[in-house]
Parts: structure tokens; C-alpha cells; sequence
């Protein structure tokens, strides 16, 4: 209806007194407190030893603010008195909120990543951290330095975040609200300046060696085990991955993706992994799995690599080749194949996991196995520059750092060091 004609409508009414200005007023005053209170994500309570209301309102230097008084209706008058200038929430001119401007930023930040795995990432930390958190909905313009700073640092220790753990949540904010000022919904990043000590991060208790890798005994049990059920199936090569991944130390997602045409002589090229799909909900902005994937990298530069074939992995290969060929089993030229489908991840994940029960140890995940492989790298005083080479990574220490343990019993270990020490032993 035109703007004009809706005017001399209520013009007339007014008039004819129809409409009481006084009511509509009023009627409007009313809405807008229910907006207010709507929009105050504070709680509200009463203190019998005090005798008052209590709530908390937004300030730009403390970041909050404890506001009290003697009834209910005072206190949600003066989170009317505060709010009095904020539209309604549900309004679309109503002020950017941190969740508002999270949903827009995901969108923007899986246009600049290939990186399926970072977007759900992000998603699973919002959710932990933020979602329905009175934090996720404030106006962004009214979030203070010092504010975050202290909502951080309550979630370091509520969390008993490690340092990487911080580093992976914060960056809704870092980056969340880097995305705000460029959008022009704030003028600066207040998150940019809060600093936290090291000291404040916990550090996680090293985990025993025993748990981290196959020990000695445990690795020649599972490859028995291994061999047993091939030879019972040969036309089901998925515990022949388990075997090559002893020799080859690759990651679970490089083992399912290597191809028969990536062994050059005594090598083999790793060059692609396995990854899980996660495709974005536009509408929802919920992050949901699609699936998983071969994509034509690795984790990292230093995961392009080649390694070597040892005499017993390049049997495994041919043992794997000849099954296939027996039993018809192809798909795109790729080693590991059931009924014509590349096997994932967890189909080995799970035979591994089956072959552990079976023999009556822990269980342990593939990735157990890699650490297995360069722990034994290590034992036989390889050079580390080549283990690192081999094992794909950008920095020795990364490789001492969380793949060196050891693989042997505690008598194993104590026998050893009666060995290392005893040609410095003198006669008592």
C-alpha cells in the first residue's frame, strides 16, 4: 500500500478516535522492553541476603558491568534504558552479533581453503566453544579488548586448553573478526590485542611408550595374524595394508591412495591421500560429512616424497597384484581394492583394530603403525635427515618430538641399559 495513503489512513483514525495515541504509544514502549530483554543475554537474579536484582550489562572499558536494584521491574528498565537504542534482533538492520558475523565468515573461508577438514574443524570448535554462549550473541561493535581477554583466558582453564588447542578455537575470533573490520561492522580487531602467557596453556602428560607404538612382540604377532587371515581369504587384501604400512611408515589416508603405477624400481611415490569431504549448508551454515575422497596431494609439501621399497614390502606389493589380478579386483589402477572399490580408511582402521582384540592387546590405530616405523628408524641409527625425508615431515624435531619411542618390554629396556653401561662398570 502507498506511503501517502497509509498516513491519511491513520490520520482519520486518529481523528475519528479510533487509534488512542496514548495506548499506541505505550503499546510500542512494551514492545520495545520485550525486544530489550529479548536481546540481554545476561541472567537475571535476586539475592535474598541483599534484598535486590542483578544483572550485568555491556561496557566498552570492563567489557561488563554489574547494575542492581530493589525490584524486577527496575532492573528490566534499565536494561530497557541500555538496550533503548538497539533494534529488534530478529529485525534485518539489527547489529552484526559474533554468531552473525561467524556464519558469514565460514562461508567466505571455505571460498580460500581446499581444506574440507579445516571448515569442519572450525565448525566443531564454534560449537564447543561459542555456540549459544552469551559471548555469541554480542553486538561485535560492543565487544572490548579486555572483555575477550577474560573470556579467553576463562576458556584456557575451564578447557585445560594446550597451546594448539587454544590456537585452533581462537581462530574464530582472530579471523572472525579480521572479517568484521574489512566488512566495515567494527573499526578494529580488539582480539589482535590480547596476549596470553605460555605458562597459562597445559601441557598434556606424555603418554607411555607402550601405548603410542607396536612394541617388538606385538608387531610380529599382528603381521602373523595378518598373513593368517589373507591366506584364509587371498581374495581380501585389507590386512596386507596393515603389513606394508609396517614397511612403508606412510599415513593411514597415503596407504588406501597409493597406485600401482607410483613403484618406480626399488621406490615408491606417495603422492596423494585420502581425505573426508564436508560440504557446507548455505542456508543452515551447519557443516555436515559428505563422504570421503582421494585428492592429488599430501598433508604437507614434505609429504611429496619417495621411499623405499624394502626386499619384504615389494613382496607384499607383488602378493597384493597377484590377488588382484586372480580375483578380478580393479579400480583406477589403486593397490587396495574390494569388489572393484578402493578400500578406505576405516575398513583398515577397523581389520587393525579386530586383529588387536584377536590377539589379546591393546588396541591400537594405524597411525600406531607409522609411529612404529620411525621409532624403529631411529633404533637402527639411520641418519635422521633421511627418516624425516621419509616420514614427510618439514623439521627433525617434529619427528623426535612426537614420533621417537620406545618399542621394547620394561626387561627388554632394562637389559639394554645393563649392556650400554656395563663397559663403564669397574669391578666392586
Amino acid at each position: 500500500m502507498d506511503e501517502e495513503i497509509v498516513y491519511d489512513l491513520l490520520q482519520n483514525a486518529v481523528k475519528e478516535g479510533i487509534i488512542n495515541l496514548g495506548d499506541v504509544e505505550s503499546k510500542v514502549i512494551e514492545m520495545k522492553k520485550k525486544n530489550a530483554l529479548k536481546y540481554h543475554k545476561y541472567k537475571i537474579w535476586y539475592s535474598e541476603s541483599q534484598n535486590r536484582w542483578f544483572t550485568y550489562l555491556p561496557d566498552e572499558v570492563k567489557g561488563r558491568r554489574l547494575v542492581k536494584r530493589k525490584t524486577k521491574e527496575s532492573i528490566e528498565n534499565a536494561i530497557y534504558e541500555y538496550y533503548i537504542d538497539v533494534p529488534d534482533p530478529h529485525s534485518k538492520r539489527h547489529e552484526k552479533t559474533l554468531e552473525d558475523v561467524y556464519k558469514e565468515w565460514l562461508v567466505s573461508k571455505e571460498k580460500h581453503t581446499n581444506s574440507p577438514g579445516c571448515i569442519f574443524r572450525i565448525a566443531s570448535d564454534w560449537k564447543r566453544f561459542y555456540k549459544e554462549t552469551e559471548l555469541s550473541y554480542m553486538p561485535v561493535r560492543r565487544l572490548t579488548k579486555q572483555y575477550l581477554d577474560d573470556w579467553i583466558h576463562e576458556q584456557i582453564k575451564a578447557y585445560q586448553m594446550s597451546k594448539t588447542c587454544y590456537y585452533n578455537m581462537s581462530i574464530i575470533l582472530r579471523q572472525g573478526l579480521d572479517y568484521a573490520q574489512e566488512m566495515g561492522y567494527i573499526k578494529i580487531n580488539p582480539f589482535r590485542k590480547v596476549k596470553v602467557e605460555p605458562r597459562m596453556f597445559f601441557r598434556k602428560k606424555k603418554q607411555d611408550d607402550g601405548s603410542q607404538v607396536f612394541l617388538e612382540d606385538e608387531q610380529k604377532q599382528i603381521e602373523k595374524e595378518a598373513y593368517r587371515r589373507f591366506s584364509e581369504k587371498p581374495h581380501i587384501t585389507n590386512p596386507l595394508a596393515i603389513c606394508l604400512a609396517f614397511q612403508l611408515g606412510t599415513r593411514p589416508c597415503e596407504t588406501v591412495a597409493i597406485k600401482f603405477s607410483d613403484i618406480l624400481g626399488n621406490y615408491i611415490h606417495i603422492q596423494r591421500m585420502e581425505v573426508r569431504n564436508y560440504m557446507l549448508d548455505k542456508d543452515t551454515k551447519e557443516v555436515k560429512s559428505s563422504g570421503v575422497k582421494v585428492v592429488p596431494h599430501t598433508k604437507s609439501d614434505a609429504g611429496d616424497r619417495y621411499i623405499y621399497l624394502t626386499e619384504k614390502a615389494r613382496a607384499i606389493l607383488q602378493l597384493i597384484k597377484e590377488s588382484n589380478e586372480a580375483y578380478h579386483n580393479e579400480c583406477d589402477d589403486y593397490v587396495f581394492v574390494r569388489d572393484n572399490q578402493r578400500v578406505e580408511v576405516i575398513a583398515v582402521t577397523n581389520k587393525l583394530l579386530n586383529m588387536c582384540r584377536t590377539i589379546g592387546i591393546p588396541p591400537k590405530r594405524c597411525h600406531k603403525i607409522r609411529k612404529t616405523w620411525i621409532s624403529t628408524l631411529i633404533d637402527s641409527e639411520l641418519n635422521i635427515s633421511k627418516i624425516r625425508e621419509m616420514a614427510g615431515h618439514t623439521d627433525e624435531r617434529t619427528t623426535y618430538r612426537n614420533y621417537c619411542f620406545n618399542r621394547k618390554t620394561v626387561s627388554e629396556t632394562e637389559k639394554e641399559i645393563e649392556r650400554a653401561l656395563s663397559s663403564c662398570k669397574e669391578k666392586i
